[in-house]
């Protein structure tokens, strides 16, 4: 179930899985958002996470949350109607982070970042215990381009957060973080030993590193976007393993490319490359289907 991998290119084509090319040959006018390697992710695809997410979550009718989000919109706002950098936010934590969530996406326009800023702003004030960290933004922001409404938006990223468990992923001492970045070596020793060996012993990579940089944005800043929605579909559907399923999806991401790091003898900075490269290596079409692949992997890990 190895896909070959391209380890100029990162790109990576899931044996079996045609591609879509109907799906791929979309324009961003069209209604999809334009990547930087001339790719398109259709939104129309984006918003079938509301078919997975929005099911079973209600919208949200607390009329104190309405008004709080309300009123974190308005504060979002430049007078000038301008850029959000014009409202004069910049010593914000939030919006430094807010400037920095999909920057290569011409489709996250200044209004999506206002959109952005007022969820998370919400959320915080919603739970001032938890408060805001890094990784929150890149969530959140997928919720924003794929949601049909803000309130749609906060009320699946509070189901996520408070509901699921997301949260304990961003406590002030990243207590559970830490502890994932401990086991999760042992864990692909586990599953994955032959990778394990070549990426400790002669690669020299920090597998622990992966799990910092994947699991607080729910892998939405390292796969492509169009990917997203059947991995969280898998994340989110109840299973017996809860927040551990996000380590399961690690493991299964690089399952996924584990043939080709072996058969090429990668160094850990080409291991490195291809990995960062994932996000953008895609089609739509081949996207969506390396997003089920990596769900179908998962499942078999369990």
């Amino acid at each position: 179930i190895s896909p070959p991998v391209s380890a100029s290119s990162g790109y990576v084509h899931a044996q079996g899985f045609a591609p879509n090319k109907s799906n791929g040959s979309e324009t961003a006018e069209g209604g999809s958002y334009l990547l930087p390697n001339g790719n398109h992710v259709s939104v129309s695809a984006l918003q079938k996470i509301n078919e997975r997410f929005y099911r079973g979550i209600d919208e949200m009718r607390n009329a104190r949350d309405t008004e709080l989000l309300s009123t974190c919109l308005r504060l979002a706002m430049s007078p000038a109607g301008g850029s959000f950098k014009a409202a004069g936010h910049e010593g914000d934590e939030i919006a430094k982070d807010v400037y920095r969530t999909f920057p290569d996406l011409p489709a996250f326009t200044a209004e999506k970042e206002r959109t952005l800023y007022a969820l998370l702003s919400a959320y915080v004030s919603k739970r001032p215990d938890l408060g805001y960290a890094q990784g929150m933004n890149f969530v959140a922001g997928f919720l924003v381009m794929s949601a049909p409404s803000l309130s749609s938006a906060f009320s699946v990223f509070t189901h996520i957060m408070d509901t699921w468990g997301a949260s304990h992923l961003f406590t002030p001492t990243c207590a559970l973080i830490r502890l994932w970045m401990d086991h999760f070596p042992t864990l692909m020793q586990q599953k994955l030993p032959q990778l394990h060996t070549h990426l400790c012993e002669h690669a020299h990579y920090p597998l622990s590193v992966l799990v910092a940089k994947w699991c607080p944005c729910l892998f939405v800043n390292c796969l492509p976007l169009a990917s997203i929605p059947p991995v969280w579909g898998y994340l989110l559907k109840g299973r017996e393993q809860g927040l551990a399923s996000v380590l399961t999806v690690c493991v299964a991401v690089l399952a996924s490319v584990q043939e080709d790091i072996l058969v090429q003898k990668m160094s850990g900075e080409d291991v490195n490359a291809l990995l960062n490269n994932l996000r953008f290596a895609h089609t739509h079409g081949d996207a969506c289907m390396y997003g089920r692949l990596i769900v179908k992997i998962a499942e078999s890990l369990e």
